[in-house]
């Protein structure tokens, strides 16, 4: 017999993109669902929205809560859920209509505690990227997306995972590494689709004012690691890759000064270990990154900062 999945959804001022996600979700070809729309205290009608498919399904949930970030309320959505595996779905992103199907059916034949599907970015435009999400760069976590795969529910209860409740920014790193690890096997289903939408307003778009979380993630990253004595290299490289993305996000982003991104990185340098003593770092990591690093580690900054900003002119970064 099929077992129960719960779809959690953090909903937060989206009714211009909330129906397209619902829509995806209501008309799965696997239909033995629940889904849990947690309303994150919005201001617009995305309330209205919710309320009203939940009149037109019996399987959808509504909840509504003060605003406590995406989280907590993904925290709370897994204490509500009554199913066997679960699913998160951020609400201006979409699915393929066999995504859970397709998903939960190589977890179960291939007895796996995560599958993992294919990502799509999607544009204003309707334009589509896919990402590159092969099981050998699952492991390397440079693309830590929580949303594009389904998690056995015992693998949170059993191991005492939930989300960092207070981290607004980059909370799939902090629990993801911990689910792949903790987890029996994981299974990739690659032809099926999360299509990640590109949103401007998105909270991975306002970086300035959540350094700190990031800072966080990534010293709560390298702890783990190191408890849990983690393969060395590998888990010294999740951590470098990760630093270099946000060190070139915040030098390309137009709200951030030189100043910003001094005191960014002063919170993280010294994390920073040998860049050239990793034995991932030469293979997985173009020179760039690399040469960014080594200026972080010896407080290089501002030549980090003009930089990234010269290699934007000629490639992306």
């Amino acid at each position: 017999m099929n077992q129960l999945v719960s779809i959690i959804v953090p909903v937060y001022n989206v009714e211009k993109y909330l129906s397209r996600c619902l829509d995806s979700l209501i008309h799965q070809t696997y239909q033995n669902i629940e889904i849990i729309l947690l309303d994150d205290g919005s201001t617009d009608n995305s309330l209205s929205v919710m309320e009203h498919y939940q009149q037109t399904d019996s399987r959808i949930r509504c909840i509504h809560k003060e605003n406590t970030g995406v989280s907590d309320t993904r925290n709370k959505g897994l204490a509500l859920s009554k199913g066997e595996y679960i699913c998160f779905i951020d609400s201006d992103d979409y699915i393929d209509l066999q995504f859970i199907e397709r998903l939960y059916t190589a977890a179960i034949t291939e007895k796996a505690d995560i599958a993992s599907g294919g990502i799509k970015l999607v544009d204003k435009h309707g334009n589509e990227k896919i990402l590159d999400q092969s099981k050998e760069n699952l492991y390397f976590f440079e693309l830590p997306v929580s949303c594009n795969k389904l998690y056995k529910k015992s693998l949170f209860a059993d191991n005492q995972i939930e989300y960092p409740v207070g981290i607004r920014i980059c909370e799939d790193l902090a629990i993801l590494p911990k689910l792949f690890y903790a987890s029996n096997k994981i299974t990739c289903v690659e032809d099926t689709y999360y299509y990640y939408y590109v949103n401007e307003n998105s909270a991975t778009k306002k970086r300035t004012s959540k350094i700190k979380d990031i800072y966080k993630v990534l010293s709560l990253l390298n702890d783990y690691g190191i408890q849990h004595h983690l393969d060395h290299d590998q888990w010294q490289y999740i951590f470098l890759y990760n630093l270099s993305v946000y060190i070139i996000e915040f030098s390309l982003c137009q709200e951030m000064t030189l100043k910003d991104v001094k005191a960014y990185i002063s919170f993280c340098e010294h994390l920073i270990p040998d860049i050239y003593k990793n034995k991932y770092a030469s293979s997985r990591m173009i020179l760039a990154r690399r040469v960014i690093l080594l200026f972080a580690k010896y407080r290089l900054i501002a030549l980090d900062y003009y930089l990234i900003r010269f290699l934007n002119l000629f490639y992306k970064m």
